[in-house]
């Protein structure tokens, strides 16, 4: 088994994509830990002469590594006890635990510090089974470490993804801190510790400044936080002032393994590709930037709290409620610098459900200076000037309850790529959505002449589409359905009304919601719900309702010209992009 082993991670780092190399200190680990970890199936833990003794754990403390960790872990929790928080000796700790090189250096140094500190900890592994059998080694790799250690061990196996289906990196973060916040409650934790290194921040503050960010984007991971208001449990992440390199170190140094995350390496993701395709070549230029990245971020840091002050300060004097709902004064807020105005709108767009991005901030801002209008911010608000006053109202109902005139003419021009740009990104705020149109300029392998038809073209009922735009007549909208609306729908050759067309689907026309954030509004039955659908037209008629079908107008009959992309506005918090 354990050549078998040796031969698996020499494979693993021969077929490494070049510039991908593991460190010395790394492969050593590796090397060293599958001896120890992986043993034959009647071995359920280690043998004494492997553990740490009184000796090794003396000298973990007065490590750099342990050292610096305790340093950081006991200013947060004397930080906590300022605060009015009070921890129960032994003070109990879940430890997030994947088995990769930091969590693992987290719980073995934890480990070896717990005695001197009076804590309980309890490590908790979160399978999302998305790599099958690797998944499931990780898994036994962190329950064999904690079997060693004499560690309480608690494993997470979550729902695998179904089909061609992938969670996003967001959604997944989603599902591991609701886990984790639900296993510390049930293990009396108040405290939560995860492994996220300097490498990490100053990864998360590049990927936001490339993506697009704002300064409070910018401030990175707070070193602690509730996890979540009110329940009394508190994320901290120690690591944060330490590099990823002293984790290989020290663990190459206690001769104790870790598993590699080969996804890690595919750069079709984005934050993998910054991870091993720009940050290698900015640490050949530039090394030592993670720590001066820190250093901005510190200061970025103590700048927006002081700027938050200034907009509690100044929200106090401009922002109020009454019988109509919440509203600002226009006249002392047009008064504010623009960076308090911004922060202002931020704001309010949390309080009221919207994700703050620039092109929405800056629509509000200028119905402010106007002093009229509305501007529909997503489905479910939109912002009106009436008299000196900004308001905040639901577009779904007029005075009768019946759906606004202002949401129902809502409809945005949609660009399509020219000259020699093959992309074109059109903001549709009222959707919280964009629409990416991207110009083909080959052909797709496996195109069937005359057909379209192609393993792997998307359904005609998804909200992204292959098409032939040749014959349509520009300028194309997109826009909630009217009266008199007309489609020519796929495969016919005559033009139907559109109220009948989404009669006949109204199965599919539920799934809309998504697209119109309606998702968590009460249904309405289907008049409510065609009255709600988007649209994509021309000139002349409707040629595609996303989540229900297409015109035969933009079928395929050579090669798709254009693909259409809906995609989520961003959504980091934080974050005016």
């Amino acid at each position: 088994m354990q050549l078998f082993l040796i031969d698996r991670i020499t494979q693993l780092v021969f077929n490494l994509p070049k510039g991908k190399e593991i460190e010395a200190s790394a492969l050593w680990s590796m090397w060293t830990g599958a001896a120890r970890f992986f043993k034959p199936a009647n071995e359920n833990r280690m043998s004494e002469h492997d553990l740490p003794d009184d000796e090794t754990a003396s000298q973990a403390v007065l490590s750099p590594f342990a050292s610096s960790l305790s340093r950081a872990l006991h200013a947060e929790l004397t930080e906590l006890n300022r605060e009015g928080v009070q921890l129960p000796e032994p003070v109990a700790m879940l430890v997030g635990l994947s088995g990769g090189v930091d969590s693992t250096a987290l719980l073995v140094a934890l480990n070896m510090l717990k005695s001197q500190f009076n804590w309980r900890l309890v490590a908790c592994h979160i399978n999302h089974r998305l790599r099958g059998k690797d998944s499931d080694e990780d898994e036994e790799f962190c329950r064999r470490l904690c079997d060693s250690l004499a560690v309480e061990f608690v494993s997470i196996r979550l729902d695998a993804p179904k089909g061609r289906d992938y969670p996003s990196e967001n959604l997944l973060r989603e599902r591991r801190y609701e886990k984790l916040l639900e296993t510390a409650k049930e293990h009396a934790a108040k405290i939560i510790l995860t492994a996220h290194t300097l490498d990490d921040q100053a990864e998360t503050m590049l990927f936001r400044l490339l993506r697009g960010t704002s300064p409070a984007g910018l401030t990175g991971m707070d070193a602690r936080r509730e996890l979540q208001q009110d329940e009394g449990v508190y994320l901290i992440r120690p690591l944060l002032g330490v590099r990823k390199t002293a984790c290989e170190r020290f663990l190459a140094s206690q001769q104790m393994g870790h598993r590699v995350d080969l996804s890690n390496f595919d750069d079709r993701f984005a934050r993998n590709f910054i991870r091993t395709n720009l940050i290698p070549e900015i640490d050949k230029r530039f090394p030592g930037w993670q720590e001066r990245t820190e250093r901005l971020r510190t200061i970025l840091h103590d700048d927006e709290d002081y700027l938050s002050r200034l907009t509690d300060e100044a929200m106090k004097k401009l922002n109020f409620s009454d019988r109509e709902g919440e509203y600002i004064l226009l006249e002392p807020c047009r008064k504010l610098a623009l960076p308090l105005q911004r922060r202002i709108m931020a704001r309010l767009f949390e309080r009221h459900g919207v994700e703050p991005n620039f092109q929405r901030i800056e629509l509000v801002l200028a119905l402010i200076d106007e002093g009229s209008g509305a501007v529909s911010l997503s489905s479910t608000c939109e912002a009106r000037v009436s008299s000196d006053k900004l308001r905040w109202l639901n577009p779904d109902h007029g005075e009768n309850g019946n759906a606004s005139a202002f949401m129902r003419t809502r409809q945005t021009v949609i660009r399509l790529p020219d000259g020699d740009k093959s992309f074109s990104t059109n903001v549709i705020s009222w959707l919280n959505k964009s629409l990416q149109v991207e110009k083909l300029a080959r052909p797709l392998a496996g195109a069937s002449a005359g057909t379209g038809v192609r393993q792997g073209f998307p359904a005609g009922h998804a909200f992204e589409i292959l098409v032939d735009l040749t014959h349509v007549q520009e300028p194309l909208t997109l826009r909630t359905r009217r009266p008199g609306d007309v489609i020519q729908p796929f495969g016919m050759s005559e033009l139907v009304r559109l109220k009948k067309y989404l009669h006949t689907h109204k199965n599919r026309l539920a799934d809309t919601r998504v697209l119109m954030e309606t998702a968590e509004r009460p249904g309405g039955g289907f008049e409510q719900e065609q009255s709600r659908a988007v649209v994509l037209v021309d000139t002349t008629e409707v040629l595609w309702v996303p989540g229900v079908g297409l015109s035969e107008k933009l079928r395929v009959k050579d090669r798709p010209t254009h693909s259409l992309k809906f995609i989520d506005l961003n959504c980091d918090r934080g974050v005016i992009a």
